[in-house]
C-alpha cells in the first residue's frame, strides 16, 4: 500500500498484512498520517523519506515494524523528516 495525500486526515486501517510505503516528496511539514494495524501480526512500514525517526529512538532508518493492534502517528516536522510514534 502506497500512502498518498488522500490519506491525510483519516485513520488508515490495515486489515490485511501488507508492506506500507511512505513515499518521498509527497507530504509537507506539519502534516500528519495515522495508521492502525488491525491484524494479529507485525507489518512493515518502508519509508522513502530522507530522514525517519521513531519517537524516543534517535536512529534514522527506513524500515519500521508496526506491532499488532497498534496505532502509528507519522508527523512531518520538515518536508524531508518524519517522526513516528507508536501507541499500543
Amino acid at each position: 500500500m502506497n500512502l498518498a495525500r488522500e490519506h491525510l486526515g483519516k485513520i488508515i486501517r490495515l486489515d490485511v498484512l501488507t508492506v506500507v510505503t511512505l513515499p518521498d516528496n509527497v507530504f509537507r511539514q506539519g502534516e500528519i498520517l495515522v495508521l492502525f494495524n488491525n491484524t494479529e501480526k507485525f507489518t512493515t512500514l518502508e519509508s522513502k523519506v530522507a530522514n525517519n525517526y521513531r519517537s524516543a529512538i534517535g536512529i534514522n532508518k527506513n524500515f519500521f515494524e508496526i506491532p499488532p493492534r497498534a496505532l502509528i502517528n507519522i508527523v512531518f516536522v520538515a518536508d524531508d523528516t518524519a517522526i513516528l510514534t507508536v501507541g499500543l
